[in-house]
């Protein structure tokens, strides 16, 4: 049986499972089997043909690629998300390195990827802001679009988040955050102002960068859709960048999406997003996702969780987040208020730009 107009599109649960394998989440994919039973046949049908093409899990570090694209030659793979493999290249003609994102060649394969890819390239050009990673050139070689973007040195908050892991917060200064960019960026550079003083005070300049960078790309009517710390760099040369605009919306992207579906990776999702209320999302929902990230700085972990996805999404749209005083009674008390405010249920209650 056909799934109904309600149903998540066959994208939206490939989508999904990615994101899990992704986070190696075997308990979320498990959720999301149970869920859509109807459909695990069909499902498992895509996943495998993922599978087969080594772009699944630990699997995907043999994804093959051309030595050139276009313009560009291929060095090594630096990343993979759920939508794009990105490689470090040179730009023949310009003789520069770059950051050379391709869409996963498999994808190709369900409707609306391709859309969602350009989609995602035409949001970043609209967009000319020193928070925002800026596009170069765009293209597509034997079928496989790409896109060439700056080569960035530093480590996102994702990233440094894994390396902080089992630190106490209240322990750390911005000198320890700086030291933990260092090792992960693989080389040691002259600290900037930005990591003076306390662990609290820098993490709070970090994430006032990306509220600029978000207020800019509002102000163009683009709403990113999808802050998390795996979207936010921290540079070596003291630049915060915002990356990844695959899920953006800007005028006209409503055709795109629909009510009832859900868009964003789930533990930084808003309310609205939980409930799939997509006519609901805006900057306002942008700044709910920086404040789940703040928090998770601040204290090492969400400020929700839950045993299941059900639960969490439960959690997300009803409840109250973890008491932060709970976890880090020593944080100052302006951190405490922003994130308050940035978490509140109702949108018209929360910042609505940064």
């Amino acid at each position: 049986m056909p799934p109904s107009d309600s149903s998540p599109s066959l994208e939206d649960l490939i989508q999904a499972a990615l994101d899990a394998y992704e986070r190696s989440d075997l308990a979320a994919l498990d959720e999301l089997f149970a869920a859509h039973a109807d459909r695990r046949e069909e499902l498992e049908r895509a996943l495998g043909r993922l599978r087969d093409a080594g772009l699944l899990g630990s699997q995907s570090e043999e994804f093959a690629i051309p030595e050139r694209l276009g313009d560009f030659r291929i060095e090594r793979r630096i990343g993979a998300g759920g939508m794009g493999v990105v490689f470090a290249a040179q730009e023949l003609a310009l003789g520069r390195p770059v950051a050379l994102k391709v869409l996963r060649p498999e994808l190709l394969f369900f409707s609306g990827n391709r859309r969602r890819f350009r989609r995602e390239i035409e949001a970043a050009a609209r967009l000319s802001h020193p928070g925002i990673a800026a596009i170069y050139s765009f293209g597509e070689e034997r079928g496989l679009p790409f896109y060439a973007m700056e080569l960035l040195h530093g480590a996102t908050l994702a990233e440094l988040l894994q390396e902080l892991s089992g630190q106490p917060r209240g322990a750390l200064s911005g000198a320890d955050l700086w030291a933990a960019l260092e090792r992960r960026g693989g080389r040691s550079v002259p600290r900037p102002p930005l990591y003076d003083g306390s662990y609290a005070a820098t993490i709070g300049r970090c994430l006032l960068a990306v509220a600029r960078a978000l207020a800019h790309a509002h102000e163009r009517r683009v709403v990113h859709r999808d802050i998390k710390p795996s979207n936010v760099m921290l540079c070596l040369d003291g630049r915060v960048l915002l990356l990844d605009f695959g899920l953006a919306a800007g005028p006209g992207a409503d055709r795109l999406t629909r009510t009832g579906s859900q868009i964003g990776s789930l533990p930084y999702m808003s309310p609205e997003q939980v409930r799939g209320r997509s006519d609901q999302v805006g900057p306002s929902s942008d700044l709910y996702a920086l404040g789940v990230t703040l928090y998770q700085l601040a204290c090492g972990r969400l400020p929700f969780d839950g045993d299941s996805m059900a639960q969490l999404m439960y959690r997300i749209a009803n409840e109250a987040p973890v008491d932060i005083l709970s976890v880090r009674a020593d944080l100052p008390p302006c951190l405490v208020a922003i994130l308050a405010r940035a978490l509140a249920k109702a949108p018209g209650q929360r910042y609505t730009s940064g």
